[in-house]
């Protein structure tokens, strides 16, 4: 990487420099990769648990739904939906444990902010 320069000292080689800044750019953009199917496999899974949630006879939010089903299919396609993505950002293992672990947080979520948001009678 060092070559002997004019004056008897080293000078750095062009192309380790070129090569440093391509593997800088490149890991950069690996990384922002990553980081964008994360935040969209995120929203798919908050908008995906909601449908889920809507789908159980037992919701608030929306009172009395006509179709349940609709939303629990629409819910499970979201799903699966964001684990392809995070199954192209991350090895298979870590996304199957990063879905379940926000399907966990989701399912939670949606109950509590249906509490709050309307008490505990309901609609």
């Amino acid at each position: 990487m060092l070559e002997e320069g004019w004056g008897g000292g080293a000078s750095p080689d062009p192309s380790g420099f070129l090569f440093c800044l391509f593997s800088l750019t490149w890991g950069c953009a690996m990384s922002l990769a990553f980081s964008l199917g994360v935040a969209v496999s995120l929203v798919l899974m908050v908008v995906g648990g909601l449908g889920v949630y809507l789908a159980s006879p037992s919701q608030r939010l929306l009172g009395s739904v006509r179709s349940p089903r609709r939303f629990l299919v629409a819910g499970g396609v979201l799903w699966g939906l964001a684990f392809l993505v995070l199954g192209g950002s991350m090895q298979g293992v870590a996304a199957a444990f990063t879905l379940v672990t926000w399907g966990m947080v989701v399912l939670m979520v949606w109950p509590v902010v249906a509490a709050l948001r309307f008490g505990r009678g309901g609609r």
